[in-house]
């Protein structure tokens, strides 16, 4: 009998060690959105820009005529202050100033617990506002769950997120969805349509290879990706069955080797402008390239220098700048160049220069010949 109740015994605290744990895996990979809704705190937080200006959640009037400045935004709102704000994506819809900054449980230089949980916020800069981006569809699986490091497009009403997220098998795969200003929920939250993976070229990648850092842009309104930049291969995606065929491929000799994607491309006179970003121990480097807005879509220009945005150069290690979008806003007082960027993947951050300087940034690129 004693022998039968220590057995009883066993397999019971068995059972509730299982329970235990099916509980503890459910809170990991649904912890991001649980605490999401418990955690806005109020939203009347105090404007990253302390300056009187005509708009003040925009310090345009700030801007030197020769030169840039560099802001940053205000933090996600949120009571889990282990959730950092970082890596925003700006963009101009109808003439209003967004960016879609990811809020995630990793940073550079913390400790992290894993899975890593990841989600997305819009904010908007003439409200100083966030509402959380509601992708029922997306992957959440391990080790990171949700939409990482998102670039943005915008193709008439439509807003385009373009992101990595790791799939069923641990691999990270681009994704993209749709936005529109009509699918709201709340007003804290905005809700995003179906999740498409897009899939590579066979002849690039197979599907164990991970994917990321594809630079969007849009060619006759059809969405293409920079899928390298050496050699400089775009692909064309079927945005309905989410397959990415090679379009066209030119062979180019950069000075800068292992370059990687980094913002979404802008049209600027007759050529596709972006950042392109490298990867150092304990630093990324960003660069400034150009490619004819015409197939194959040869690259004209590259500008071999490091861009810091924050600061002159790191002084201290680690640091990272990491640019992941890219918009023209056109204001009347002129039209302005943004670049929005994480610092050290734990600050939000935009740099603010006129037009007329990045063109001049454009122009100090040495010219970029097909080998």
């Amino acid at each position: 009998m004693l022998l039968w109740t220590a057995l009883g015994s066993i397999a019971a605290l068995e059972l509730l060690k299982r329970a235990a744990r099916r509980r503890e895996r459910k809170r990991r990979t649904t912890f991001a959105p649980a605490f999401l809704h418990q955690g806005f705190v109020n939203q009347e937080h105090s404007c990253f820009n302390k300056h009187k200006t005509p708009d003040r959640f925009l310090p345009i009037s700030l801007v030197p005529p020769q030169g840039r400045i560099a802001v940053a935004l205000p933090p996600v709102p949120l009571r889990d202050k282990r959730f950092k704000s970082y890596n925003p994506a700006v963009f101009v819809l109808r003439g209003t100033l967004y960016a879609c900054v990811r809020c995630s449980s990793y940073t550079l230089t913390a400790d992290i617990r894993r899975p890593i949980a990841t989600e997305n916020f819009l904010y908007t800069f003439a409200t100083n506002r966030y509402r959380h981006i509601s992708l029922p569809d997306t992957p959440r699986h391990a080790p990171a769950l949700g939409f990482e490091d998102v670039r943005v497009l915008v193709r008439g009403d439509d807003v385009l997120l373009i992101a990595t997220a790791y799939n069923r098998q641990g691999v990270n795969q681009m994704h993209l969805t749709t936005l529109s200003t009509l699918d709201v929920v709340s007003d804290d939250s905005i809700r995003a349509r179906r999740v498409l993976p897009l899939i590579p070229d066979p002849s690039l990648a197979g599907p164990e290879q991970r994917q990321k850092n594809w630079a969007p842009f849009l060619h006759d309104d059809r969405l293409m990706f920079v899928y390298s930049v050496q050699p400089h291969a775009v692909l064309a995606c079927d945005e309905e069955t989410g397959l990415c065929e090679i379009a066209h491929t030119v062979q180019t000799d950069l000075p800068i080797q292992d370059l990687r994607g980094g913002t979404n491309l802008q049209l600027v006179d007759g050529a596709y402008v972006g950042f392109l970003h490298t990867t150092k121990p304990l630093q990324y480097d960003t660069y400034l390239y150009a490619f004819s807005a015409t197939p194959p879509f040869q690259p004209v220009s590259f500008l071999d220098q490091q861009i810091f945005w924050a600061r002159d150069f790191p002084i201290e290690l680690p640091y990272v700048e990491f640019s992941t979008g890219f918009a023209i806003l056109d204001r009347p007082e002129g039209i302005y160049w943004i670049v929005s960027f994480g610092q050290n993947d734990s600050r939000p951050m935009i740099a603010i220069m006129s037009a007329s300087q990045g063109l001049e940034m454009v122009a100090a690129g040495q010219t970029i010949f097909a080998v």
